[in-house]
């Protein structure tokens, strides 16, 4: 709003040029005292419609646009940081030392409070992991469903995938810079170890990693090594985050919490995760996701300014390019037909 006092013809007649040459509405609060007698258009020697009118915010300015490319762009770049796991997963087999060779250095699995708590119920830990991974494919499947009935899903679905990239391009990194004992010596059977390195050998187990995703429903664990940080648990997290974010229902919130909780209980029972792990994969999902979305929701986060040290991460740029067109903060509207 703009008030102007003794406010002149040519002073209106600039606003108005203002106004057309920027495409912007500009509203003109006139406050005016004529003169007694005085007729005020004649003094101001302008026609009354000219004047700029209050324009309201159309509804192209509060959408959020999908952007479809930029949802494939980020499909693509978790993708592709999936199957570099999966590869660094085949390689690591190798570097891990085996149960026979963890006996003979005296290397037993590290000393777990959660393992220990759990020592009566070792004999079937192999059941608790398979329950645990049903248990997780259940929460994913059912955060999936309830996201594809977003109106917004485009966007949903393209901060999904960014934070997995993120999440476990971050994983990918850990787990090759530190090797663990193995943490279970009745849970992990690991296959036998190449004694040289063979491209096809690897490409072989590449492929029975892809084809179980990674998981191992048959309880039998054959490639060891990737205990730092737990991948099971980022998901588990994740899903829960995502549904407490663009979720309404409480019931479907509270569920997957449950589930989540439970799920996580039934990997330390197993002796699948160190404790260590699932911590830290916890606190890294829950910062990223928080520190991500609160950047999303406030337009000053969004500026590459001294004052803004979120700036300085490193996806910061990938962040800008994939949120500065959304201008406001993605509202929880479905559409169920």
């Amino acid at each position: 709003m703009i008030s102007l006092e003794n406010i002149t013809a040519e002073k209106l007649d600039r606003v108005r040029n203002l106004n057309r040459n920027s495409g912007r509405q500009i509203n003109v609060e006139v406050q005016f005292r004529p003169e007694e007698g005085e007729n005020l258009s004649s003094r101001l020697n302008l026609n009354v419609d000219s004047i700029p009118s209050v324009s309201r915010t159309s509804e192209s300015d509060i959408s959020l646009p999908a952007e479809g490319r930029k949802t494939l762009f980020c499909f693509f770049f978790m993708f592709l940081v999936f199957m570099a796991n999966l590869i660094s997963l085949a390689i690591i087999h190798d570097r891990t030392p085996t149960k026979e060779q963890n006996r003979e250095k005296h290397h037993p699995p590290l000393r777990d409070i959660s393992f220990d708590l759990a020592s009566n119920f070792s004999e079937q830990n192999s059941i608790y992991l398979t329950i645990a991974e049903i248990l997780l494919i259940l929460t994913t499947s059912c955060v999936v469903v309830v996201l594809l009935f977003h109106q917004h899903k485009s966007i949903i679905f393209r901060r999904l995938f960014f934070l997995l990239a993120v999440l476990f391009l971050a994983r990918l990194i850990t787990m090759n810079m530190t090797m663990l004992p193995i943490s279970s010596s009745t849970l992990y059977h690991c296959e036998a170890k190449s004694k040289s390195f063979v491209f096809g050998f690897l490409i072989s187990r590449f492929l029975k990693l892809l084809s179980s995703l990674g998981l191992c429903f048959d309880g039998d664990i054959k490639y060891c090594g990737n205990y730092v940080y737990s991948g099971h648990t980022v998901i588990l997290i994740l899903n829960c985050l995502m549904a407490d974010e663009y979720c309404p229902l409480l019931i479907v919130n509270y569920s997957i919490k449950i589930l989540t909780a439970c799920s996580i209980s039934l990997i330390l029972i197993s002796g699948f995760d160190y404790t260590i792990s699932i911590i830290i994969a916890y606190y890294i999902t829950t910062r990223i996701f928080w520190i991500y979305h609160t950047m999303a929701n406030n337009a000053f986060l969004k500026e590459n300014e001294a004052t803004n040290q979120i700036s300085k991460e490193w996806w910061f740029p990938i962040f800008r390019f994939l949120e500065g067109n959304i201008k406001h903060v993605v509202p929880s509207v479905y559409n169920i037909y």
